[in-house]
């Protein structure tokens, strides 16, 4: 059966709610919401039927119908994304309709009324994954890839531990609202995360649900969470899709900078607890641990030849830079975003005048998928960085064995990579940035097998880093 979302609202809540909206009379084959319309404007059907159409297919394709007490647009709300479905009237009806930014400001001035809120869309999000039996886009109007099915089980304890992890935050943004130095929200923002990633890890993580059922889950999850995270500068960054297809550097440079930043005294805190969470500590702690074993490993009697792949060396080469200087050396830089290439190359500022670099804008999944024909001369040194997390084992075998014909007999492979860590599921599930982690010793072993034999493994905590040598 549908879901009645303003029935799952307590009576004070529903009549704030209602207060907030304006019922608009819809006419038959009038369109509330079109494909690609930038709006966060919320709908719930009070009469008629409405259809949520594919209007690019010849003939159109009808991909849902929607009913009385359904919620239409929600997700809008909070990614502020293009619409990528239209929304119409099959025939007369009528709607309540929320302006997005009123309906923000409604939130702000009543926490209680935004708690409701977000739960219902919990409850409305879970009943939807669990009752469709297609890729209907009806109320996320914004996301794709649309779950089939969520168990009651499953749908019983997204509900849970939204409403648990809601209720920590708001508690925190009620407190800091009253005094912003008050020091207890630091610490219950703490306690609220940590207690949500240990949850995720034994119910999401490796060896609890398939794979399946885990995207499911954790894609209601997150939407239930994702007004609060998006507070966080690490959140916003993480889960701004359209930076992500561009290769935005900038989620990159907020970790590596550890400087927490949000929307609010609430979002600081966020980010200060996502920063510090093992996954985003590695990948600071990684930097370090590569470049302490570069410097040992430079040639020492004429200029190195260094091949960097993936803008996330940048921040790795500036604290070479100085030492490279001592014997000269040629940089290749290759990334397939210019802007990040751009970004690598500001942030370098002044270096030593026999330090060569050269910015090359590559494909690097034509690497990964063994379909590159681009050639560079031989290196001494190849530094691979913030790819190696991203790729399964077979395209990381690409990945190295284009590595290996790239290195003069002798030549230094370096890798920085992920290994386990216990807020993997946080960060793949909540914060859409899915890793492969991979022990030291499984990382070594997929290295031996492209004739790169393994030289020394370091690893702090989740941050691995590897050097291989090039044999024979």
């Amino acid at each position: 059966m549908p879901t009645d979302f303003l029935a799952q609202l307590p009576e004070a809540a529903r009549l704030a709610l209602i207060s907030a909206g304006d019922v608009v009379e819809v006419a038959a084959g009038a369109q509330i919401i079109r494909r690609g319309e930038q709006s966060n404007d919320v709908y719930v059907v009070q009469r008629g039927r409405f259809e949520v159409v594919d209007t690019r297919s010849r003939p159109e394709v009808v991909l849902d119908a929607v009913h009385p007490g359904a919620l239409i647009g929600e997700m809008a709300l909070v990614e502020r994304a293009p619409r990528t479905a239209d929304v119409r009237a099959d025939g007369p009806g009528a709607v309540l309709r929320w302006d997005g930014d009123r309906l923000l400001g409604l939130f702000l001035a009543q926490p209680t009324v935004e708690a409701a809120f977000w739960k219902a869309v919990a409850g409305t999000v879970a009943a939807r994954l669990r009752n469709t039996s297609s890729n209907a886009v009806v109320g996320s109007l914004g996301t794709s890839n649309s779950p089939r099915s969520l168990s009651t089980a499953d749908e019983e304890r997204v509900a849970r531990l939204a409403a648990d992890a809601r209720g920590g935050l708001l508690e925190a943004d009620a407190m800091l609202g009253r005094d912003p130095d008050d020091p207890r929200p630091t610490d219950l923002v703490a306690r609220t995360l940590r207690t949500l990633s240990g949850e995720l890890a034994s119910w999401l993580g490796h060896g609890g649900l398939d794979p399946e059922r885990a995207r499911v889950a954790g894609a209601a999850l997150g939407a239930a969470l994702r007004p609060y995270l998006v507070r966080s500068t690490l959140g916003a960054l993480a889960l701004d899709a359209e930076a992500r297809r561009a290769g935005d550097p900038r989620l990159l440079a907020h970790v590596l900078l550890d400087q927490p930043r949000g929307e609010g005294g609430l979002g600081k805190l966020l980010d200060a607890e996502l920063l510090a969470m093992p996954s985003t500590r590695a990948l600071r702690q990684r930097v370090p641990l590569a470049a302490a074993g570069l410097r040992k490993r430079l040639p020492t009697q004429r200029p190195a030849a260094l091949l960097l792949v993936g803008v996330g060396c940048g921040v790795l080469l500036a604290r070479l830079i100085l030492h490279l200087g001592r014997q000269g050396a040629t940089v290749r830089a290759l990334d397939g975003a210019r802007e990040a290439l751009a970004w690598l190359d500001a942030g370098l500022g002044a270096r030593p005048g026999n330090v060569a670099l050269k910015l090359v804008q590559e494909d690097l999944a034509a690497i990964a998928l063994g379909r590159s024909v681009a050639w560079h001369e031989p290196q001494d040194l190849i530094v691979i960085d913030g790819l190696v997390e991203h790729l399964p084992d077979q395209l990381l075998r690409n990945l190295l064995r284009w590595c290996r014909e790239h290195l003069r007999p002798g030549g230094l492979l370096c890798l920085l990579g992920l290994g386990p860590a216990p807020d993997s599921a946080l960060q793949d599930h909540l914060l859409e940035w899915p890793t492969a982690r991979r022990a030291p010793r499984a990382l070594a072993a997929l290295c031996e097998r492209e004739g790169l034999g393994a030289d020394e493994v370091l690893h702090d905590g989740a941050a691995v880093v590897l050097f291989a040598v090039r044999e024979g």
